[in-house]
């Protein structure tokens, strides 16, 4: 077989590898920051609820 075939063919295999675990990365990355932007606090977080019933 030709081995520079297949040399340049494992190097695009593990250079397709490689790209594909930083855009994974990168994707998670902005994926949590979009589901912690559209985080909605509930109404004690917000502070609607009336102290006086605490006590």
């Amino acid at each position: 077989m030709n081995y520079t075939v297949i040399v340049i063919v494992g190097i695009l295999v593990i250079g397709l590898v490689v790209f594909t675990i930083i855009r994974n990365l990168k994707d998670k990355k902005e994926l949590e920051e979009e589901m912690n932007n559209d985080y909605q606090e509930s109404n004690d977080q917000k502070g609607d609820f009336d102290e006086e019933d605490d006590l």
